[in-house]
């Protein structure tokens, strides 16, 4: 499914190396540390389904990666992740029905596309090195527990080939 795949690491980037404008990245770091400390503290919750994907990483999917799994990891300071291993730069987004827009008209056949907002995250983070996957509401509750167990477990094998991969460059 493409909504679980991720695409290759990209050269480590810093923000400053993208020339975007410095108020939209002040906002955005201001908002998104407002969201990280309400969520650190309780007054917002994870998603379900955030909290069933955490669990089931928990629960063994991880491979000997479970010590470095960060929920709600906030990156460079100005993005929040849904789950993290920075070790292996694998950022995981959990989308639920907030993250997409459907098409409106008559057509009988639903049509929906991921927001620009988290596209526009998805491509930065990506900017700046990470590998980043997602799972949706609807992909997670198809699959059965051993799908969803094969799924986390494809996820971090491409993770872990693909760091491997940038941190032994081939000699051309």
């Amino acid at each position: 499914s493409s909504s679980s795949s991720s695409s290759s690491i990209s050269p480590r980037r810093s923000l400053a190396e993208l020339g975007l404008p410095q108020t939209w990245l002040d906002e955005c770091r201001d908002v998104s540390r407002v969201q990280a400390t309400s969520q650190q503290v309780g007054q917002e919750s994870s998603s379900t389904l955030h909290l069933q994907v955490n669990q089931e990483l928990m629960r063994g999917s991880l491979g000997g990666a479970g010590h470095d799994l960060k929920n709600e990891l906030l990156v460079s300071d100005i993005f929040l992740v849904d789950v993290a291993i920075p070790s292996l730069r694998f950022a995981l987004e959990i989308d639920g029905p907030t993250h997409f827009v459907t098409a409106l008209g008559s057509s009988t056949t639903r049509t929906s596309w991921l927001d620009g907002g988290s596209g526009l995250k998805r491509r930065l983070l990506q900017t700046l090195g990470w590998q980043v996957f997602s799972i949706t509401h609807d992909e997670w509750h198809r699959l059965s527990r051993s799908e969803q167990r094969k799924l986390l477990h494809r996820m971090l094998r491409q993770a872990r080939k693909s760091a491997a991969d940038s941190s032994h460059p081939s000699l051309s």
